[in-house]
């Protein structure tokens, strides 16, 4: 008996095929729409964990996705995402006096005002 991974229901219909012609199924009882076995399974959370990690040890991208075995293209959706979510502050003044003394110039843009 086929049941929907999200609320078990047995209240499941056809729904078409998906893109690379596997059958789609619809759960009746609560909508949601899926396939018996996905190729594109989710990624588990300890690997996105792991991705932060390695960001923070300034490791490339293509080199974390071929590491992790994640896709260019979910990595980059997952690093934008957590990049919107980061809280920034202002760099203390060390920093920036020494980038300035490199001849680099950053402008660092704190709750919509510059600074």
């Amino acid at each position: 008996m086929l049941r929907c991974p999200s609320c078990q229901s047995d209240r499941v219909s056809k729904n078409g095929r998906t893109w690379a012609g596997k059958q789609n199924h619809k759960c009746l009882a609560c909508g949601r729409q899926f396939v018996l076995d996905p190729q594109k399974a989710p990624i588990p959370d300890w690997k996105k964990g792991l991705v932060k990690k390695m960001l923070a040890e300034r490791i490339a991208l293509a080199a974390i996705a071929r590491v992790l075995d994640v896709s260019a293209s979910w990595l980059q959706g997952y690093v934008n995402a957590v990049y919107e979510q980061t809280p920034w502050a202002a760099p203390a003044g060390g920093k920036k006096a020494a980038a300035d003394r490199r001849g680099v110039r950053r402008t660092l843009v704190v709750r919509g005002q510059e600074g």
